[in-house]
């Protein structure tokens, strides 16, 4: 067995030392006969005005492999420990890994010392992100890729998650849609107006023509003062909530409002939502108030 990796976390006031084994195994380098070389661009962001970084291109890469795979990760507790079939990615230095994989992930206590081994079959992909060249780069993969041929805690062979070339397939259809290389962003949205109506007048306008917003149960929870205030607004071809509180002021009410805007932009130049897009959200707020 070869040592991969050392960790040492503590529970409570004692230390444990956990070490990170690997069953038997071969590894060894194979060609997939052909390479990927995808140029991607992406749009001056007018809403930050940050080019986009090396970096934030090998997530995107990451996310688009997880997502668009026909391999999708899975991982479920056979009793005695986790058996996991599918893709997983880590991030290297010039981009990422890509890793197919079928194996399982058990341990045993023993003298203060958690055995975690980790027993599997995979093949690994080392995807290049050039550097980014006035938001403009290339996504590679080939033609060599590294198999590993692994076992069970009692040696007997894991098979291959699906054959090399089907494999290679997958990842290469991923990598050759520059529109599915997307970087996430998101920016605050924050502003206040000054309005003749009294609070109780300029709530209900919110409430008459937004509504509330409806929150996921996967969506970022804000305090329960501001779900309250939290009206429905569309920016652009995204609907987020509206964060609206109004108090008194001279002789009418002071709108204060704010919002985060997701966005991204995509490998084939798309932005999903612009900076017109956000001032028109801000006339639209205007509107309501002062309706």
């Amino acid at each position: 067995m070869k040592l991969k990796a050392e960790l040492l976390f503590s529970v409570g006031t004692a230390s444990v030392v956990a070490s990170l084994l690997s069953g038997c195994a071969t590894t060894s380098q194979e060609s997939v006969g052909t390479t990927v070389n995808t140029p991607v661009h992406f749009a001056k962001d007018n809403i930050s005005g940050a080019p986009v970084l090396q970096s934030e291109v090998a997530n995107a890469v990451a996310l688009a492999a997880k997502t668009n795979t026909r391999f999708p990760y899975q991982q479920q507790w056979g009793g005695q420990f986790y058996m996991f079939r599918g893709l997983y990615t880590a991030p290297a230095s010039d981009g990422l890994t890509v890793t197919y994989a079928r194996g399982d992930t058990n341990g045993s206590m023993g003298g203060g010392l958690l055995q975690l081994m980790k027993y599997q079959s995979k093949v690994s992909f080392s995807v290049h992100v050039d550097n980014i060249t006035e938001n403009s780069s290339n996504i590679s993969f080939g033609p060599e890729v590294s198999v590993t041929h692994g076992t069970d805690a009692i040696a007997i062979p894991y098979p291959e998650l699906a054959p090399t070339a089907t494999l290679a397939t997958d990842l290469r259809n991923i990598l050759s849609n520059p529109g599915q290389i997307i970087v996430h962003r998101l920016t605050p949205v924050e502003g206040e107006i000054n309005v003749a109506f009294n609070s109780e007048s300029t709530y209900a306008n919110f409430m008459r023509k937004l509504g509330k917003y409806q929150f996921r149960g996967d969506e970022p929870k804000t305090n329960d003062m501001e779900k309250l205030g939290a009206y429905s607004l569309q920016v652009g071809p995204k609907i987020v909530p509206l964060y609206v509180d109004v108090m008194p002021y001279r002789n009418g009410s002071k709108v204060i409002y704010k919002m985060n805007i997701p966005y991204e932009l995509s490998g084939d130049g798309a932005q999903s939502v612009t900076l017109n897009d956000i001032n028109e959200a801000k006339r639209k707020i205007a509107a309501v108030a002062n309706d």
